[in-house]
């Protein structure tokens, strides 16, 4: 990502993209996890690769006051365990998924669009079964406009079912308490990883007791909101963004504007 890319996303320190900590940005991960295997998660830990000070993004204009980048071990309710690595400073951006089982495997990689099917022939099937079925993705023939929205067509459908489900009266695919599950993962990972990799429970917002215990949880990492007690956006502590590279912000930001506001 260029810093001309950098600017367009974040227009100031204060911007959420500026101080999420590692572990925050964790939907796009544990989302089609959730949907395709329809477990939920319970338990969290987390560990983080620290802010990398020499990174030459910081010597371009960056402004991030955030961690590297951080793994999170999840444990579903089913007894899986799940890998995420949420979107994090390393380089080479993109999505991997992988789903693993003891009947098999599926997955899809950085540079191949085509869903990957494994089966052990001779173990579990017949040993005329293909060990590897490819399969190329399509979007169902009713959806012709989704390939061109974002996130690789998942925009469009989050805006499909949402309509859908106010329209019919019926459950959405998503609902308020699969996302707060996919969204702990994060919040709670983050406490985690400050503990050291402690375990972390994901709450069950389902039950009425599990949410009064956290009614008055208001622990937040965002700068603007520091008091005694909450974190701060890195494990390290307080990261101060050097007036030098401040200045490179700024100039960046600005030519931005100029050029495409």
């Amino acid at each position: 990502m260029t810093s001309m890319e950098r600017v367009a996303l974040c227009n100031r320190p204060a911007h959420w993209r500026a101080w999420l900590p590692a572990t925050y940005y964790c939907t796009h991960s544990m989302g089609p996890v959730m949907m395709i295997t329809g477990a939920t998660p319970v338990q969290v830990n987390g560990l983080i690769v620290t802010h990398d000070f020499d990174d030459p993004v910081y010597e371009d204009g960056g402004i991030k006051v955030t961690d590297a980048m951080s793994v999170l071990m999840c444990t579903m309710n089913n007894g899986a365990l799940v890998k995420i690595l949420p979107c994090s400073g390393f380089r080479d951006h993109g999505n991997r998924f992988r789903i693993c089982g003891n009947r098999g495997s599926l997955e899809i990689t950085q540079g191949d669009k085509r869903l990957r099917v494994h089966k052990e022939p001779g173990i579990d099937f017949p040993r005329d079964t293909p060990k590897d079925v490819f399969y190329e993705l399509r979007f169902p023939a009713e959806f012709p406009d989704a390939a061109n929205f974002g996130h690789g067509g998942g925009d469009y459908f989050d805006s499909y079912f949402f309509r859908k489900a106010i329209e019919e009266g019926s459950e959405p695919m998503i609902d308020v308490y699969k996302a707060v599950a996919m969204t702990a993962v994060g919040i709670q990972g983050y406490r985690s990883a400050l503990a050291k990799g402690a375990p972390m429970e994901i709450p069950d917002f389902r039950r009425k007791e599990v949410r009064d215990n956290y009614r008055d949880d208001e622990w937040n990492p965002d700068p603007a909101r520091h008091k005694e007690g909450y974190p701060y956006p890195s494990v390290l502590g307080k990261i101060e963004i050097s007036a030098e590279n401040l200045a490179k912000f700024k100039e960046r930001r600005e030519k931005y504007e100029k050029e495409f506001l």
